[in-house]
């Protein structure tokens, strides 16, 4: 596999785990709630926007690749 698949594929299980993760049913809601409300998220929200669309933009650039 080449390095530009690697990267999809890394891409795409990272997503897949990150939502299996917050699919679990016995971690309670406020145990998310307080996960939610960390610092570190307040300082990050600025740059999500613009790391979605770069990773979106990765993405679109190696399937377009050929």
């Amino acid at each position: 596999m080449t390095l530009q698949w690697t990267a999809v594929a890394f891409f795409l299980y990272v997503e897949l785990v990150v939502s299996l993760i917050l699919c679990i049913p016995f971690i309670s809601a406020n145990r998310w709630h307080s996960v939610f409300h960390w610092r570190i998220w307040s300082w990050l929200s600025p740059y999500w926007n613009k790391f979605f669309f770069a990773m979106i933009l990765v993405l679109v650039v190696l399937f377009i690749e050929f």
